[in-house]
């Protein structure tokens, strides 16, 4: 979902480093024979370092090779295994033996739904996430949460006539994917199943790739041999990171409606 909100994805060697942006440059009207007063818009490295994300499956040769969709359906899984987990990562991470999260990274805006948590009872949490984007001058474009949440939007009616509850503007023009790579079991005080939401300028949000994906058949040991089996093992190098922090927000504490 991260690529399709409109991530970014770069290609790498096995460590690539960047300039990111925290802050635009301040600019200044200038009286007659004045100078420019000088600003310097707060940057920052940021480095990707490729790291192996991998899988693999046992599948019966036999099957491998009477099976006319056998090999395809095997490499489709690999596939949408590793896609899965590099989304969780990209949104997700903890930054220790895989990326660094959206929702772990310095510096992005934050919309708690209280001490403890709260269920979702309108829209306005989007509305202050999108404000607290806009209020560094940027505009955020879309916004990933839980599939049990964006259920929760869904049934939300109000209170006066049962009606479905109007969305806000800010809230209708963002881009929506749900993702069962967003937890619903984060803490918020008491709260031991939260989900949270991430609003943001997704363009901000880099994907480094040293390599494509790669799938490679193994004999593996004696015993699979032995059992006319083949081990098929799938692999790519990456790396994610937000480039600018001010274009992130993160909405946390948001538990189980009714």
């Amino acid at each position: 979902v991260a690529i399709r909100l409109g991530a970014r994805t770069i290609v790498m060697q096995e460590t690539l480093r960047v300039a990111g942006q925290l802050s635009d440059a301040t600019a200044v009207w200038r009286p007659e024979s004045k100078e420019l007063v000088e600003s310097t818009p707060a940057m920052d490295e940021v480095k990707f370092e490729a790291q192996t994300l991998g899988a693999v499956i046992r599948i019966s040769r036999v099957l491998l090779e009477d099976g006319s969709n056998a090999g395809a359906i095997a490499t489709r899984a690999i596939a949408a295994g590793i896609a899965t987990e590099l989304d969780r990562a990209a949104l997700f991470g903890t930054g220790t033996e895989e990326p660094l999260g959206i929702f772990s990274t310095p510096g992005i805006a934050e919309v708690s739904l209280g001490a403890n948590g709260a269920a979702l009872a309108d829209f306005s949490p989007f509305s202050r996430a999108v404000q607290a984007i806009r209020e560094q001058n940027l505009e955020p474009d879309g916004v990933v949460y839980s599939p049990r949440t964006s259920g929760e939007l869904d049934r939300l009616v109000s209170t006066l006539d049962g009606q479905p509850l109007r969305e806000p503007r800010s809230y209708s023009e963002l881009r929506k994917l749900a993702s069962n790579q967003v937890p619903n079991t984060l803490t918020q005080g008491t709260s031991t199943d939260a989900s949270a939401a991430l609003v943001a300028r997704w363009s901000d949000l880099w994907i480094g790739m040293q390599r494509d994906l790669r799938i490679d058949y193994f004999p593996g040991s004696d015993s699979t041999i032995r059992k006319l089996e083949t081990l098929l093992v799938g692999f790519i190098r990456a790396d994610s990171l937000v480039v600018r922090p001010a274009g992130f927000c993160r909405i946390v504490g948001i538990t189980p409606g009714t």
